[in-house]
């Protein structure tokens, strides 16, 4: 990726079943709180998007929310998103 484009990005959504949590092993993945808080270092917002509702995120992963300030959240596939706790867009 070029230096420019890196330049460009300002948020990065992540998926959290078998990407920042394995279903399977009920482990969040290595690494997750670093990246969060790396990304933020940066300027880039850290999200995440999945198919999940918000009440349903795994407690590690609500941990690492908690800890890092992630607060942009597109869930059930992108029928209700949040900022926080207020709702953006509910369909």
């Amino acid at each position: 990726m070029s230096k420019a484009l890196k330049d460009r990005i300002r948020i990065v959504f992540f998926d959290i079943d078998d990407t920042l949590y394995s279903k399977n092993a009920g482990l969040l993945s290595p690494g997750v709180e670093k990246a969060f808080l790396g990304l933020k270092r940066r300027g880039v917002i850290p999200a995440i998007a999945t198919g999940r509702a918000r009440y349903i995120f795994p407690a590690p992963l609500e941990a690492v929310i908690a800890r890092t300030g992630v607060e942009h959240f597109v869930t059930i596939n992108g029928q209700l998103n949040l900022h926080g706790q207020q709702v953006v867009t509910d369909y």
